[in-house]
């Protein structure tokens, strides 16, 4: 059995075939936004183990850079995890996965990503964290939307629209960086529509939907929100929709705010697991966003707080006061947890004291956490 490489592009096909045999599906056109051979760059996103001459095991590291309130988070998103069936409880898995977190804190990524099993990656630091917000739309609940006002049609590639869309999309507040060959790939994937709100040869909004029969759902969608009704009741009427369902980030905005006047009842949810990799540098892209938090609040509650990951041996002093600043020593006010603790108390669904019994920090901590950000799932790998 060999050590573990990155993948070169003589063997891109191979791990293809070898992911569609484990996932059972076409990983390259479902994916196509992550398992790319069409710059040479993309291969060393790939970590895998060979036996015999013949892929056995694979892990993705996917770079994602994350925009919160225009500070770009360094992340590393993990996919594609596999082993062969035949190779199985050799601990491939265990080392590809160390691995890839060696990889990540090389590449000075701040944050990471998955979408699998929670107890299985949690051996490995990931917990579930974020918050976004899925509503669901009937048939009848979207009659509160005005009569449709614009034409509908459907995206076919045509790059004056994605242009278009790249910029809409690139306004709100919480969104993934990507390069416009990302855009091509992102909003042509596989069992993936996109819809467009027209007026007078202008695009207003966007819509991009997944699913099949008379449950949908929307995955992504940006623009003017006086737009984005249209689309969603014109969906409703050619696909004969009985419900739609819809993922929202879990700040308020006024394209949220139109789903949610159509909605008959949302839910909150995690986005994903996450592992914290630079707890300083995590801390340091959030700060405009503990600032805001801070002054929405008006609160009084000030104090210093030093937070310490001692798993990673790492801590941050955080000075909670008028003005939100990151200071170069410790102090005794100080949060020990573990990793897991870490991610529940900055990217929980509740607040700090709800979760914890933080005698003295809690009052201040609730001042400024959770924290929140966004991956559409578009953006998912």
């Amino acid at each position: 059995m060999d050590e573990i490489k990155v993948l070169e592009k003589s063997e891109f096909d191979e791990l293809i075939e070898f992911l569609n045999k484990i996932f059972k599906k076409d990983m390259e056109k479902e994916y196509c936004h992550v398992f790319r051979c069409d710059d040479e760059k993309f291969m060393k996103n790939s970590l895998i183990i060979k036996d015999k001459g013949k892929i056995i095991a694979h892990i993705g590291i996917f770079p994602m850079k994350i925009i919160v309130q225009g500070n770009i988070l360094n992340c590393g998103g993990i996919g594609g995890v596999s082993t062969d069936d035949a190779y199985r409880g050799h601990g491939l898995m265990t080392k590809l996965i160390n691995a890839a977190i060696l990889e990540m804190k090389k590449r000075k990524y701040e944050i990471s990503f998955l979408w699998g099993d929670r107890k299985r990656y949690g051996n490995f630091g990931w917990e579930i964290g974020g918050r976004r917000v899925l509503y669901t739309l009937s048939k009848r609940s979207v009659l509160v939307y005005p009569a449709i006002k614009t034409r509908i049609r459907k995206y076919d590639g045509e790059q004056k629209d994605l242009q278009k869309m790249m910029r809409m999309h690139e306004k709100e507040i919480f969104n993934v960086k990507h390069t416009k060959r990302d855009y091509n790939l992102v909003f042509n994937r596989k069992k993936h529509e996109t819809y467009l709100a027209v007026q007078d040869n202008q695009i207003l909004s966007y819509l991009t939907l997944t699913g099949e029969g008379n449950t949908r759902k929307i995955q992504e969608y940006g623009g003017m929100s006086t737009s984005l009704s249209d689309i969603i009741k014109y969906l409703f009427e050619i696909y004969n929709l009985e419900s739609l369902t819809a993922c929202s980030p879990y700040v308020f905005s006024c394209l949220s705010n139109v789903i949610l006047k159509g909605a008959t009842s949302y839910e909150i949810h995690p986005i994903a697991k996450v592992k914290i990799l630079n707890l300083k540098s995590t801390l340091s892209k959030f700060l405009p966003q503990m600032q805001i938090k801070r002054d929405e609040l008006n609160s009084r509650i000030s104090g210093v707080v030093t937070l310490e990951m001692w798993e990673t041996d790492q801590n941050v002093t955080l000075d909670i006061g008028r003005k939100i600043k990151i200071i170069d020593k410790e102090v005794q006010n100080k949060v020990a947890l573990n990793e897991h603790e870490m991610v529940r108390l900055l990217f929980g669904l509740m607040s700090p004291s709800k979760m914890f019994d933080f005698s003295k920090a809690g009052p201040v901590l609730d001042t400024i956490f959770p924290l929140d950000f966004y991956i559409s799932e578009l953006d998912m790998v």
